[in-house]
C-alpha cells in the first residue's frame, strides 16, 4: 500500500521561480550587458536548456511516498528514507497542528532534506528542539509520535489515508 504526497501548484510556482526565472533572467542581463559578446543568443539558448533540465529534475525528486508494507512503515522521497515499525508508530496519539500545538511543533531548521514553500521531505527539527521526518505538500499537517526514530509530521489527507488503509477511524 502506498500514499503519494507530492509537489503542488504552489510550490511548483515556488520551484519555477527559484530555479528558471530568476537563474534566467539573471544570465540574459549579464550576457546582454557584456556587448562584446558575438554569441548572445546562442549562449542565452544554452543556459536556458540547462535551466530547463534543473527545473525538470527537480520536479522529479519533489515527491515522496508513505509505503504500508508487512509490519512497516516507510517515509520515502528520493533524497531520503525513514522506517518505522507500525507497532511503533502511535496513531491513535496523532494531533492536528493548529494553534499552541502548531508553536510547539513548528519547523525551525532543516537537517536533511527539502524544504520549499508548498513541499517539505526531510528531517527537521521543532521548536521543542524534538526530532521529526516530515513529508508535506500542504499546511494541513498531523504530528504523529512514535516510539522509536524521529517523530513525523505528514499532510492530513495523507493521514487519513493512512487510517484508512490500515483500518481505523478518523481519530
Amino acid at each position: 500500500m502506498s500514499i503519494e504526497v507530492s509537489l503542488g501548484t504552489r510550490g511548483t510556482i515556488w520551484l519555477a521561480l527559484l530555479v528558471f526565472a530568476i537563474p534566467a533572467g539573471i544570465t540574459v542581463y549579464v550576457i546582454s550587458a557584456n556587448k562584446t559578446l558575438n554569441l548572445l543568443g546562442f549562449q542565452t539558448g544554452i543556459l536556458m536548456a540547462f535551466y530547463t533540465l534543473l527545473f525538470v529534475g527537480a520536479l522529479f525528486l519533489l515527491k515522496g511516498s508513505i509505503i504500508i508494507d508487512d509490519d512497516s512503515l516507510y517515509i520515502r522521497s528520493p533524497i531520503n528514507k525513514h522506517e518505522y515499525r507500525l507497532s511503533d508508530v502511535r496513531l491513535r496519539h496523532a494531533f492536528e497542528l493548529t494553534g499552541e500545538e502548531a508553536k510547539k511543533k513548528k519547523l525551525t531548521l532543516r537537517t536533511w532534506g527539502v524544504g520549499l514553500p508548498g513541499f517539505l521531505s526531510g528531517s527537521f527539527k521543532t521548536a521543542d528542539q524534538s526530532d521529526v521526518a516530515v513529508l508535506s505538500a500542504t499546511k494541513d499537517r498531523v504530528y504523529i509520535p512514535t516510539d522509536s526514530g524521529p517523530d513525523i509530521i505528514i499532510d492530513a489527507e495523507a493521514f487519513s489515508q493512512l487510517n484508512a488503509q490500515l483500518g481505523y477511524d478518523e481519530t
